[in-house]
C-alpha cells in the first residue's frame, strides 16, 4: 500500500536533483540535504531515513548498484507530480548508469560543486545549442566564464578515448555558440575515470594530440566506477602529467 505523504520543500528539491541526475546515492543525499559536510560528518542516518520515506511513499525506488551498493530513482509517480519526463523513471542500462555515478560524483562530490546543467538552463545560457540535434544535452556544466562537457570513462582504450573526444570537439567546431567558446578558451573537458594511472594517460595523450591540447581538460578520479567497468584492472602505469588540471572529490565510496 502506497503511503501518502505531505512533500515538504526539502522532499520537492531532492526530487529534483534526483531528475537532474538520474540517480542519487545515501551519501549524496547526505551531503546535500543533511548537512554532511564531510565523509566523517554523522548525517547518514537522516539521509536514510528521507530516502525510505520517499520510496514508501513510491516517490523514490531503489536500485542495485554492485555489490551491497544501491542507487535511487525516481518513480514514475514522481516524475509526473515535478513535472518531469517520464523516461527518468526507467533502468538505466549499463553504460547510461556508469555514466550517471560519474557525472554524479563530479557534480555533487566535487569541491568545486558546479552542477549538471539542465537542457531549460542550458538553453538560457546558450539558447542556439538546445535545438541542435548532436549537441550532448545534459553532459555540461558551467565553471565561471566556461562550459565544460563531462566525460565518463566506459572502458574504452585511451586511444579510442582520445579518438572520440576529437571528434566531439570537431563537432564542436560546427556550433557557431562552441565555436566561439573555443575560440575564446572557454570551453572545457572533465573527465572522469577509475584510476589516476588511466587518467594520466589519457591526460598524456590529450597533450600531444594536436586539437585537443588546446582545449583544457579537468580530471577527476572515482575509484568506485572501477566496480562497474568491465577489466578495469588493466591500467597504464604512469601518472597524470601537471598539465591536466586535478578536480578534487569528497570520499564517494
Amino acid at each position: 500500500m502506497t503511503r501518502r505523504i505531505e512533500l515538504t520543500d526539502r522532499d520537492r528539491e531532492l526530487l529534483e536533483h534526483v531528475a537532474r541526475y538520474r540517480i542519487t546515492r545515501t551519501k549524496t543525499v547526505a551531503r546535500l540535504f543533511c548537512g554532511q559536510s564531510g565523509p566523517e560528518a554523522a548525517s547518514l542516518d537522516g539521509a536514510k531515513t528521507l530516502l525510505h520515506r520517499l520510496c514508501d511513499a513510491r516517490l523514490l525506488q531503489a536500485r542495485p548498484l554492485y555489490g551491497r551498493n544501491k542507487y535511487y530513482q525516481l518513480t514514475r509517480r514522481a516524475a509526473g507530480i515535478i513535472g518531469a519526463p517520464v523516461e527518468v523513471a526507467n533502468p538505466l542500462r549499463s553504460g547510461r548508469l556508469i555514466r550517471a555515478v560519474g557525472v554524479l560524483a563530479l557534480c555533487c562530490h566535487g569541491q568545486r560543486g558546479n552542477p549538471l546543467l539542465t537542457r531549460q538552463e542550458l538553453g538560457e545560457l546558450y539558447p542556439s545549442l538546445v535545438p541542435t540535434s548532436n549537441s550532448p544535452i545534459n553532459d555540461y556544466y558551467q565553471d565561471g566564464d566556461s562550459l565544460v562537457r563531462i566525460v565518463v570513462d566506459g572502458g574504452a582504450v585511451v586511444r579510442r578515448i582520445t579518438s572520440h573526444r576529437a571528434s566531439s570537439v570537431r563537432d564542436a567546431l560546427d556550433v557557431p555558440a562552441l565555436r566561439r567558446l573555443l575560440e575564446a578558451g572557454h570551453y572545457g573537458i572533465a573527465f572522469v575515470t577509475y584510476s589516476e594511472k588511466k587518467g594520466g594517460a589519457v591526460a598524456e595523450a590529450h597533450e600531444r594530440h594536436r586539437l585537443l591540447s588546446e582545449v583544457p581538460l579537468h580530471l577527476a578520479v572515482v575509484p568506485e566506477l572501477g566496480h562497474l567497468l568491465p577489466n578495469a584492472q588493466r591500467s597504464p602505469s604512469h601518472g597524470p602529467p601537471a598539465a591536466a588540471s586535478r578536480l578534487p572529490l569528497q570520499n564517494n565510496h
